[in-house]
């Protein structure tokens, strides 16, 4: 048996004397869909069995402290390709991004980075150690990073967990051995955010809440043929699926949304700016209607009359009222209209 098997077991023997200051709970709880379409199950209501596996590979990281790896295998997460990944000393597995996180966890919600987070807490693995690489033959790879006997900043007692990601599906797995630290403020995730975050929407199990029980894991499933992105953030997916958010570039453009008078279809029932032609001429204010009281007044209207040149209104929307607009030419005191008649009602025909 080698030393870290035994190790380990020293490790579940520990949780199970530690009952006094917090010890595990069965949970059974599932969710989703999120924003994008992942589901979850922990073991007790029908995900993965717990089955922890060792990497084979030790990374050597302090307190604050990251290492980015090549993954074996292109995985895809919330509409993202990834073939490298950054480890994380705080208990998250981060794409996309060149720098170490904060020890200072946060709700999914206001995440501000790409990442699976099975403990995202201040953890030091100066005591223990991060474990990582792939098991498994090219097609149905897994790839796991373990964090192992590792230390919460502020308590002692060691805590083990780990991710896998699986090159067949793109699914991820939390497998949890030991959540039990000497004080029941930091075991269990009491202080932790445990899920999947992808810059302020993505799946949350918990945020700073005890969720997490010793020998159990949590299984997050993508949804199959493609995700949604809800992009704006506005609670509803991109017309790619199923045409639900007509622009998925605009958080206040959504089904069900306010009408407002910016040629804009917000409310995605396929009419623009409904209520808000007062007049019934079909021109609203924010197209260009100077007076939404007269449908004689808009953009299409013409200032060329006798009756328009002498009404008292900018009839055409030009900023020229009446005798001031060009169109007015042949009423403003003469006959230059070659047809020998007055036609312009002032009394004189020169």
């Amino acid at each position: 048996m080698s030393t870290r098997r035994i190790a380990l077991q020293t490790a579940a023997l520990f949780a199970a004397t530690a009952a006094l200051v917090g010890a595990p709970v069965a949970n059974a709880a599932s969710g989703g869909p999120d924003a994008y379409g992942y589901t979850w199950q922990d073991t007790a209501s029908g995900g993965p069995a717990y089955n922890y596996v060792f990497g084979p590979t030790t990374a050597t990281l302090t307190a604050e402290d990251s290492l980015q790896v090549v993954l074996p295998f292109t995985f895809s997460f919330y509409g993202g390709s990834y073939t490298m990944a950054r480890i994380q000393s705080n208990g998250v597995l981060t794409f996309g991004t060149s720098s170490t996180i904060s020890s200072s966890n946060s709700c999914v919600s206001t995440a501000t980075f790409t990442g699976i987070a099975p403990w995202w807490d201040d953890l030091d693995p100066s005591v223990g150690a991060i474990y990582y690489g792939s098991t498994g033959t090219t097609g149905s790879r897994v790839y796991i990073v373990e964090w192992y006997l590792v230390e919460h900043d502020s308590a002692t007692g060691p805590i083990t967990f780990e991710i896998k990601l699986f090159e067949a599906d793109n699914h991820i797995e939390f497998h949890y051995e030991d959540v039990v630290t000497d004080s029941s403020t930091y075991s269990n995730g009491a202080s932790a955010t445990v899920g999947l975050m992808d810059w302020g929407y993505g799946t949350q199990i918990g945020c700073s809440s005890s969720v997490l029980s010793g020998e159990s894991a949590i299984g997050f499933y993508p949804p199959t043929g493609g995700g949604c992105d809800d992009l704006d953030l506005d609670g509803y997916d991109d017309s790619a699926c199923g045409g639900l958010d007509c622009d998925d570039g605009d958080a206040l453009t959504y089904p069900g949304a306010t009408e407002t008078c910016d040629g804009v279809d917000n409310d995605c029932d396929l009419s623009v700016d409904e209520g808000h032609d007062a007049d019934v001429d079909g021109w609203t204010w924010c197209a260009g209607d100077c007076n939404d009281t007269q449908p004689t007044v808009n953009p299409a209207q013409w200032e060329d009359s006798a009756v328009s040149c002498f009404d008292g209104f900018d009839n055409d929307c030009d900023g020229w009222f009446d005798l001031q607009d060009a169109g007015c030419s042949d009423f403003v005191g003469d006959d230059d209209d070659a047809t020998g008649d007055d036609d312009d009602a002032t009394g004189d025909d020169d």
